[in-house]
């Protein structure tokens, strides 16, 4: 479910973003757009990660909205793998990502690799993709527990425009799309 701000669920807004990043990307000639959820429904990481690799994913993009316990902190920030090459390979995509948010007025927080107790990448997403060979960035747009932010996700037209940066972050940092 994740976060839960003004009675919307997270999940609602991953999947507006999500749709209206897959719109634009469709326009892109020869761009086949794949997404693991095409409705309210569970699925592990593994299988999503199965999922990406049986379509020949270049990237595994998961998208987020954030909260914190401390309701102090606020930006966007992205999360990449520790293990080389895909750490490289996913960051092409993060920085530009979090440039085209620090453009639209989104604070920054970073992009970040983030481990568990053994020393394996923390998200499951990314340690699934990584067995698997993806390059995956975890996408947290900004804060939904920060009213400052509220700005950013408070209409579907909002929604659009994350979804219309993470398209255009994908169209700058791959250079199988037009214009590279």
């Amino acid at each position: 479910m994740g976060a839960l701000t003004g009675g919307r669920m997270e999940k609602e807004l991953n999947y507006t973003v999500a749709m209206a990043c897959k719109r634009e990307l469709e326009k892109y000639e020869g761009v086949k757009v794949y997404l693991t959820r095409g409705k309210d429904e569970e699925l592990s990481l593994a299988d999503r990660a199965k999922f990406a690799s049986e379509k020949k994913a270049d990237l595994v993009i998961s998208l987020h909205f954030n909260a914190s316990e401390s309701h102090l902190l606020s930006g966007a920030e992205t999360y990449v793998s520790s293990k080389q090459p895909l750490k490289s390979q996913a960051e092409k995509f993060a920085l530009t990502e979090l440039a085209l948010l620090e453009q639209y007025g989104v604070p920054i927080h970073g992009n970040f690799t983030r481990l568990n107790e053994n020393n394996q990448d923390y998200y499951g997403i990314i340690r699934e993709s990584a067995a698997r060979r993806m390059p995956t960035v975890i996408v947290e747009h900004c804060y939904l527990d920060v009213p400052a932010e509220a700005h950013f996700f408070d209409t579907p037209e909002d929604l659009q425009r994350f979804g219309m940066i993470d398209a255009t972050a994908i169209a700058m940092s791959t250079a199988k799309y037009p214009g590279q």
